[in-house]
């Protein structure tokens, strides 16, 4: 998978979500694997990272926090959001 692909993927994923309100940055990294919770459970594929802007207030400063939403190379769905 390519980044334009994953950055699609991720696009059509906010837009399709009612509680995501984003703009995607440009920005993506492609990693080999990414842990999905504090147990340490990894993909055991490589994932592309996606980030995105929040375009709702956040509880920092600066009112904006990212979003990062891990899109799987395998089975080319988000598989997971974060709010940084």
């Amino acid at each position: 998978m390519i980044k334009e692909d994953a950055l699609k993927i991720a696009q059509e994923y906010i837009d399709n979500s009612s509680n995501i309100h984003a703009t995607l940055t440009g920005r993506a990294q492609y990693m080999n694997e990414w842990v999905l919770d504090a147990f340490l459970h990894t993909v055991d594929h490589p994932v592309w990272v996606v980030f995105a802007e929040n375009l709702n207030t956040g509880p920092f400063i600066d009112g904006v926090n990212d979003y990062s939403l891990v899109v799987s190379t395998k089975t080319r769905k988000v598989e997971d959001v974060r709010l940084t």
